[in-house]
């Protein structure tokens, strides 16, 4: 069963959140038609050299050139069970010639909620100049009010996050969108062979509550096959009554990421929420998100303590708790940065009576097993203090 979906909305309605999510969800390409232009100006092939001029001259591309792309795009192997259309088509001359093209659509999704619930969105935003960190007064407020949270400097408001400026660009963003929807929307409506369903979702409220209304109405179209959405649901393969039965190898994990060109970077995986992530303050990052670097190494605390959790069952060790702080060093190396140490400290806690030293065996065997640690180009080191009870 193919999802091949067009997913529209206004800006603040979350759309580049809820297309994240969709695409961990059914392990489908996202395809933006910014980033797939700069993708076909890169791979040098016919299509993006024609291309090329329009993106490095800021004008508009021809609706044939973007069809044609579009259908190159599509062509692609990670599309074969579908994609998620993020942009395009603007117009209904785009839409016309993306169905004169041949390119089955399955699903129109329409993300649809309030002016005054965008107005809220856009218009908390708080920007520090001098470094480009961001902040939202109810999302991801400062530690004090219009302050930045490492330099104390005040932030600002860009005018195109003033409600005068949403409100102008909701307005454009209409008047440029509903032809579109309403074609769409005549489509579904004619019921002839080959039409898309066409799907209103409300995007009003919590984000994972706007998750759970959009897979239902995806389910609720036919689009989501029963097998597919009761796994989806239970978020978990091969469970057994008494634990989960681990896949032979190899293993794939897909996540998927997505930003615009300022704020939070979105990071999913099929059946997992949303995470926002930024750079780290180290790199002039806001603070207070997960960044790549942090995220790394909590994988590592984190594998390091299922690892001997694996171990011990498996060597029958009774323990009560495990506590693991991790450490990375990042540095420049022969002009390459990448992390060059990793310190895990693990505080072991066994019953009373328990044997300590094969407890410290067995963490250091958990440490030398464990896959993150073992997939970087260092040695870990590890200090360990077990207690008993």
């Amino acid at each position: 069963m193919t999802m091949r979906l067009i997913l529209i909305g206004p800006p603040g309605s979350g759309k580049s959140t809820q297309a994240l999510n969709v695409c961990a969800l059914y392990d489908i390409p996202r395809i933006a038609t910014g980033e797939m232009l700069r993708a076909a100006v890169r791979s040098g092939t016919s299509l993006g050299a024609a291309a090329r001029h329009f993106v490095e001259s800021g004008d508009l591309v021809p609706d044939e050139l973007m069809v044609r792309l579009v259908k190159e795009r599509l062509a692609h192997p990670d599309c074969r069970n579908g994609f998620l259309l993020d942009g395009f088509p603007r117009t209904v001359v785009q839409a016309e010639a993306l169905r004169a093209a041949g390119i089955a659509i399955d699903a129109v999704v329409e993300l649809v909620t309030g002016d005054d619930e965008i107005v809220r969105r856009l218009g908390g935003r708080r920007i520090h100049p001098a470094s480009g960190r961001t902040y939202h007064v109810l999302f991801h407020p400062p530690q004090h009010a219009d302050r930045d949270d490492l330099t104390g400097e005040p932030l600002v408001q860009r005018d195109d996050d003033a409600p005068v400026s949403i409100t102008r660009r909701l307005r454009a963003y209409r008047e440029q969108t509903q032809p579109v929807i309403e074609y769409y929307r005549r489509w579904a409506d004619s019921r002839e062979a080959g039409a898309p369903h066409y799907i209103r979702v409300n995007a009003a409220g919590p984000e994972a509550e706007i998750r759970t209304r959009l897979h239902s109405a995806l389910r609720a179209a036919g689009l989501v096959a029963s097998g597919r959405s009761a796994s989806i649901e239970q978020r978990g393969l091969h469970r057994a009554k008494k634990g989960v039965l681990m896949q032979a190898y190899p293993h794939h994990y897909n996540v998927h990421a997505a930003a615009e060109a300022e704020g939070s970077v979105l990071v999913g995986s099929e059946g997992l929420p949303s995470l926002s992530t930024a750079s780290p303050p180290q790199y002039g990052g806001p603070g207070g998100q997960w960044s790549p670097e942090t995220l790394l190494v909590a994988a590592a605390a984190d594998c390091f303590i299922l690892t001997f959790r694996a171990v011990a069952a498996a060597s029958k060790l009774p323990w009560n708790d495990l506590e693991c702080g991790a450490e990375g060093v990042l540095d420049r190396i022969d002009g390459v940065v990448r992390f060059t140490q990793l310190h895990l400290r693990a505080r072991l806690a066994l019953p009373a009576g328990g044997d300590v030293e094969r407890a410290k065996r067995l963490l250091e065997k958990a440490e030398k097993a464990c896959l993150v640690t073992n997939s970087l180009a260092l040695e870990p080191t590890l200090t360990m203090e077990v207690s008993c009870a």
